[in-house]
């Protein structure tokens, strides 16, 4: 009898289609948007009765929350155990370790990398769609190519053919294991331990193999070249090397399946974007990726723990109590649609101050990876949208599909040369 052995970490298959699928994804897509956006016209800080959990979804609130970081800590210490992660920078405390690894990671990137990273997205991107003629699944046959050439040519992880699909998925299922709240189930511990052992294998094979023979052109060849640095131990890489990987590749991934969404359901939002790529203007191509990412935000919530008792809106006639050990979900969706500070917050309105999105969060909590993120989000769009995609015909092997809350299969019917809008 041979001994049992455990399949590949798959995502899509943890999460099959069919009706439990569907109807959690117009609960997450439809009736909880629709909740909290009321939620944020009666009690923008709602204290839940009978529970430690308090909903933030006023813009104002929102931001407070985010600014005053000392106030609310990140409550994650036992999802990070879990995925065993040691120096956890996206903890966001204002500690001496957090400014340590966030110094070690920005010494990591270089001015000139954005500049690879932007060629590397846009070969890439070029490439598939040259050999593409009609039809394309934008998540799976262009974003995740993309994003995995990054992977391996600026960071110096390659990632062998048979272990891709794990890492890939396990980076996707990672993130949002971490994200998803303060408490825990028996499955999505067990969905959190085995998504890592998919990642972790794969970056300690990389780190050996740039010890041994350093590409001085990847951001490990950098480091390994350079000799050894007791302030920036190989420990601390690990975990710098987790949090830009497994950061960037479930952000990008999200983020580019909802900003198509929104393209190919609004024409405003398509014509904007089309014609900022013919005019080749990649601040404006920005700003509309920025803008359909407010309207179709990647994440319902992000939480937060109260450190002590403290007030929310203080000095308005809106505070609010906040006792130790309150569990906050703050709504960054619910919050960038907030009437009080949004004019028509249902619009695409690319022309809208940009103080208003909170894409990558706010002040002390801002990601650290927007550049990276940012440009190669505008390489992949400049070069798809040249070929005036539109919504495939349905067929039973073009499905488009969500996998939990990522979109995974999004088919798009092609033209077959640039074309001006």
């Amino acid at each position: 009898m041979k001994p049992a052995t455990s399949e590949p970490f798959s995502l899509a298959r943890r999460n099959p289609p069919g009706l439990r699928q569907n109807l959690s994804r117009f609960a997450f897509a439809v009736v909880l948007p629709a909740l909290m956006r009321l939620l944020c016209r009666l009690s923008p800080v709602c204290r839940i009765p009978g529970t430690n959990l308090v909903i933030i979804t006023g813009f104002d609130s929102t931001q407070e929350v985010y600014s005053r970081h000392v106030d609310f800590e990140v409550p994650y210490e036992e999802r990070v155990k879990i995925l065993r992660w040691q120096g956890f920078v996206l903890a966001l405390q204002d500690t001496p370790e957090y400014h340590d690894m966030y110094d070690n990671i920005s010494r990591l990137w270089q001015p000139a990398d954005t500049t690879r990273v932007q060629e590397i997205a846009r070969r890439t991107a070029e490439t598939i769609l040259a050999e593409t003629w009609e039809e394309l699944d934008f998540i799976q046959d262009l974003v995740k190519p993309v994003l995995m050439a990054i992977v391996e040519q600026h960071y110096g992880v390659t990632v062998p053919d048979e272990q891709l699909q794990p890492f890939f998925d396990g980076n996707l299922a990672g993130s949002g294991f971490l994200f998803s709240g303060p408490w825990i189930t028996k499955k999505q511990r067990e969905t959190g331990a085995a998504a890592i052992d998919g990642v972790w294998p794969v970056l300690d094979a990389a780190m050996a193999a740039a010890c041994a023979n350093p590409d001085p052109t990847t951001v490990l060849g950098r480091y390994y070249s350079g000799g050894p640095d007791p302030a920036f131990s190989e420990a601390k890489l690990r975990s710098a090397l987790m949090t830009m990987i497994g950061g960037y590749l479930p952000t990008c991934a999200n983020a580019s399946g909802r900003i198509m969404d929104v393209l190919l359901s609004r024409k405003d939002a398509m014509q904007f974007m089309q014609e900022a790529v013919h005019a080749k203007q990649d601040d404006s191509v920005l700003t509309g990726l920025m803008e359909a990412l407010r309207v179709n935000y990647i994440i319902p919530f992000l939480w937060r723990r109260a450190a002590q008792d403290t007030y929310l809106g203080e000095g308005t006639t809106r505070r609010r109590t906040v006792r130790k050990g309150k569990i906050l979900a703050v709504s960054l969706p619910t919050a960038m649609y907030d009437r009080r500070r949004i004019e028509h917050p249902k619009r695409f309105d690319p022309g809208r101050s940009p103080a208003v999105r909170m894409v990558y969060g706010h002040q002390f909590h801002h990601c650290i990876g927007a550049s990276i993120a940012n440009t190669v989000l505008v390489e992949m769009f400049k070069a798809v949208l040249t070929r005036q995609p539109a919504p495939a015909r349905k067929a039973k092997n073009r499905k488009n599909r969500w996998v939990g809350a990522y979109p995974w299969n999004l088919w798009l019917a092609l033209s077959k040369a640039s074309a001006a809008p």
